[in-house]
C-alpha cells in the first residue's frame, strides 16, 4: 500500500522517474525509482514536504547525504546521488537499490546474489541500511 501522500509512478524528480513506493519514515518516503540518464533502478529518498520549509530539516537531510557517501561498508546501503528538485524544491537521495528479501537474517551478500528478475524476490533498500548509524559513529566524520 502506498504511503499517504506518496508520489504516483512517472514523477520526475531530477534524473529519476518514480517506479513506485517502497516505504516511508518520519523524514520522507523512500521511492524504487530509475535513474534516467544510466537506466538504473536505484532507492530514492524524498524529504516529506511539509519538512522542507525547516532549516534544520534540510540541514539534517543533506548531512544523512554526505554522511551515507562516506562509508565504504559492505554493511551500508551506498549513497549515490543528492539533490533539490528545482521544480518542487524537494531534498533527494539516491541510493543503490538492493533486491532480496527484507529480513534481519539476509546477509548482504545473499541479497546482492538474488536475480532482480527473480519473481519471489522483493526490493530493500532496508537490507544493509540499519548499520548507517554504527559504522558512521565508527568513522572519522
Amino acid at each position: 500500500m502506498a504511503p499517504a501522500g506518496s508520489l504516483p509512478s512517472g514523477t520526475v524528480l531530477g534524473d529519476f522517474e518514480i517506479e513506485r513506493p517502497l516505504s516511508a519514515g518520519g523524514m520522507g518516503a523512500v521511492y524504487v525509482a530509475v535513474q534516467r540518464s544510466t537506466g538504473k533502478r536505484r532507492a530514492l529518498k524524498v524529504m516529506r514536504p511539509e519538512l522542507v520549509a525547516d532549516e534544520r530539516n534540510r540541514r539534517r537531510f543533506v548531512e544523512e547525504a554526505r554522511i551515507g557517501s562516506r562509508i565504504d561498508s559492505a554493511h551500508v546501503v551506498e549513497v549515490v546521488g543528492a539533490g533539490v528538485d528545482e521544480a518542487t524544491g524537494v531534498p533527494w537521495l539516491a541510493m543503490e537499490l538492493l533486491e532480496g528479501h527484507d529480513s534481519p537474517s539476509t546477509s548482504s551478500a545473499e541479497a546482492r546474489s538474488r536475480s532482480p528478475s527473480s519473481s519471489t524476490s522483493t526490493t530493500s533498500s532496508r537490507t544493509r541500511s540499519a548499520g548507517r548509524t554504527t559504522s558512521a559513529s565508527s568513522t572519522a566524520i
